[in-house]
């Protein structure tokens, strides 16, 4: 899912669904983004993220929601 938060920032969900590991994930943004957050389901933001050319790469474990605040 994505929408924009109370915040300023849009909260991007995902969700694995095959159960399976998945290492190197990439997710490309169409616009680049000053910063990306990885948030739990509450959107209380954790970890900087590193963006690249618009892309967010992370792991995501079998069946696990991932959640990611970014500040464009």
């Amino acid at each position: 899912s994505v929408r924009k938060s109370e915040k300023g920032t849009v909260v991007i969900r995902l969700y694995e669904a095959t159960g399976q590991q998945k290492d190197g994930v990439s997710l490309k943004l169409n616009l680049n983004p000053r910063s990306a957050k990885e948030c739990n389901l509450m959107e209380d933001e954790g970890a900087v993220i590193e963006v690249k050319g618009g892309i967010i790469r992370f792991n995501i474990k079998p069946f696990e929601i991932k959640t990611f605040s970014i500040r464009f």
